[in-house]
């Protein structure tokens, strides 16, 4: 096939075939082509190309302009082995950071909770120690039960309320451990032991201390078949219930001398439940004899 030259002389092109440069020095083509009997042959360091004619109108500088910007846009997309490309991601030291500090997050957040829960059970097993000891103590003082006390009204100059139930002075605290009812002797028996300053408090405040489970703390006259007077601690979960129930006793919710149900009930003759069931949902009353 006949090598046909990029231009042809005479055309009003310019026919010196000698490496064009820009005015500022640097080479305008990387080929060149030389012209020798309608032939085109490159120098021995090219391969020898065949070049296909091109319109009379298109100057050969143009063709060696398009051929150089083709090279350069190819050496800019194509990659290149020799030049270390940056990796995006995680390194396994900085994963294995990451591991150990969610690690220590976990553990100080379940040790915590764990904290929380065991002094929560201080908590509620001093309430009922502290409870024993004030009935006790104010025994020993006035020869009386606190709530159920005759000599009450006059030794502090108060009015004493008519019991809704029960009878003053019989040895029996009637009333609900939790009752809202202010004549009752289990909410007067809050304000004779803060009267006799056995327990904290304002003296004329006759309602059930808080305790450590946001429930309240409180006495009657037997429940779940505990005959006699007995301390009930209410909105206990589980854990805590059965806590108190192991220090105090057997750990079992329908024996011994502390016995327990899910609510807020506790009845004389009420039936505590058979087991504690832990599953975050169930909340119980327990009640201790004293």
């Amino acid at each position: 096939m006949p090598m046909v030259s990029a231009f042809r002389p005479g055309n009003g092109e310019d026919t010196d075939v000698r490496p064009r440069t820009k005015s500022d020095g640097n080479l305008a083509s990387a080929l060149y082509f030389r012209q020798n009997q309608g032939e085109c042959d490159a120098p021995d360091s090219f391969f020898s190309l065949f070049i296909i004619a091109l319109p009379d109108k298109t100057p050969w500088h143009a063709f060696c302009r398009l051929a150089l910007r083709r090279i350069l846009l190819e050496s800019l997309t194509m990659p290149h082995p020799h030049i270390a490309r940056r990796q995006s991601g995680f390194t396994l030291i900085e994963i294995a950071i990451v591991l150990v500090i969610i690690g220590l997050l976990l553990g100080g957040i379940l040790k915590g909770q764990e904290l929380i829960t065991q002094a929560r059970i201080r908590n509620v097993a001093n309430d009922f120690q502290s409870m024993t000891a004030a009935i006790n103590l104010y025994q020993d003082r006035y020869r009386a039960l606190p709530g159920d006390d005759a000599g009450a009204a006059a030794r502090w100059g108060i009015t004493a309320p008519t019991p809704s139930s029960g009878t003053v002075g019989d040895g029996i605290i009637a009333g609900d451990y939790n009752t809202a009812t202010a004549s009752d002797e289990s909410r007067q028996f809050w304000l004779h032991l803060r009267r006799a300053g056995l327990v904290g408090g304002a003296v004329t405040d006759d309602t059930n201390p808080p305790n450590a489970a946001s429930g309240v703390t409180g006495v009657q006259n037997g429940a779940f078949n505990i005959p006699g007077i007995v301390i009930c601690s209410n909105n206990l979960p589980a854990k805590i219930a059965q806590a108190i129930d192991t220090q105090f006793d057997d750990g079992k919710s329908d024996t011994g001398t502390v016995r327990a149900a899910a609510g807020t009930t506790a009845g004389a003759a009420a039936s505590p439940d058979a087991n504690y069931v832990d599953d975050g949902t169930k909340f119980y009353v327990v009640c201790k004899a004293p």
